[in-house]
């Protein structure tokens, strides 16, 4: 192989790999504000750029330590555990609300870039929802919540206290309402449920981290859940209603995970460069909105989000030993 033709295969390669594992950057992110008439700054990719924790009044020493592998893996069971139960009518909340079963509540995959948008909640101990909430792949929803006390002893060690409380809010949902939201309106808080047990969304990535917030309680842990897709659309059914499992969306399959068989699981291959830690970016295609949902179901012969990763590994050890070989 000539230098010329191995330069060329470097670049190629290298295009290859960029253009798989990332493409907009939190810029162009921003900018998608602007095509539903929002300001880019609504964005929270720019509303707080940088990705260190904040170090100002009112949140101070955050420590995002406890957004580990562990309370990935906590948040995610609680997820599917808590769907799983509802689909079929036995979590404890239920109890007396008659609520009907869903027939099409889909399993819960972690999505890293969900999680890199909740930390920059979490570390600018930002107490809002933000009125931009937009990826490349869709719009996400959101549930925010926390806990303080005016000394560091009495914080809670996780957030797993307001994740259930998020969900107690069925206690003042009406059950009839799930066929179509907003015709029998509740006067209490009741979109953080709504938000967890909307059938159609598929991916959830979350962050906790805690902080100093001065005043006369000092200390705050706090949560962020993002959603997508983003669910809570009023006169859209929550689920469809019928044995669980029975509806699943194409593509899709109970017993996904064993764990959870009254859910419906499967993959988008849009979503395969998201389910790993070292993502971060848009991958370069996209599905449109009015595109059909094609679900993947990895088999023994589809490797799925850890092949991706191993080939892009390899492609990019190739481009290293060809540079160096050629001394460029």
């Amino acid at each position: 192989m000539s230098k010329q033709v191995a330069k060329i295969t470097i670049f190629l390669l290298g295009a290859i790999i960029s253009n798989v594992v990332y493409g907009k950057t939190d810029d162009e992110l921003c900018d998608m504000c602007l095509n539903d008439d929002l300001e880019r700054d609504q964005h929270i990719l720019c509303m707080f750029p940088y990705p260190e924790p904040a170090e100002q009044p009112g949140c101070r020493n955050v420590d995002m330590s406890i957004t580990d592998d562990a309370f990935r893996a906590k948040i995610l069971d609680w997820h599917n555990n808590y769907r799983n139960k509802f689909a079929e009518g036995s979590w404890p909340g239920q109890e007396g609300k008659n609520f009907p079963k869903a027939a099409n509540m889909m399993l819960f995959h972690y999505d890293y870039q969900l999680e890199r948008l909740a930390r920059r909640h979490v570390q600018n101990c930002y107490s809002d929802h933000e009125k931009c909430r937009l990826v490349e792949r869709f719009q996400y929803g959101q549930n925010l919540g926390y806990q303080s006390c005016s000394n560091p002893q009495c914080v809670p060690n996780d957030t797993s206290t307001t994740w259930n409380n998020w969900v107690d809010e069925m206690k003042d949902y009406d059950p009839r309402d799930v066929e179509k939201l907003g015709t029998y309106p509740s006067s209490s808080q009741v979109f953080h449920f709504v938000a967890a047990t909307w059938a159609n969304t598929r991916l959830l990535g979350c962050a906790q981290g805690r902080a100093e917030v001065g005043g006369n309680i000092n200390f705050q842990i706090s949560v962020a859940c993002n959603y997508g897709p983003m669910g809570v659309w009023m006169g859209e059914p929550m689920y469809l209603q019928g044995k669980p499992c029975s509806m699943c969306p194409n593509g899709t399959a109970c017993s996904f995970d064993i764990n959870y068989p009254n859910l419906c699981g499967g993959v988008l291959k849009t979503d395969f460069p998201f389910m790993d830690p070292t993502a971060g970016k848009e991958p370069l295609t996209n599905m449109g909105h009015d595109e059909e949902i094609e679900f993947h179901i990895p088999t023994k012969s589809v490797c799925g989000t850890v092949c991706l990763c191993v080939i892009l590994k390899i492609l990019l050890t190739i481009c290293l030993i060809l540079a160096l070989d050629l001394r460029i």
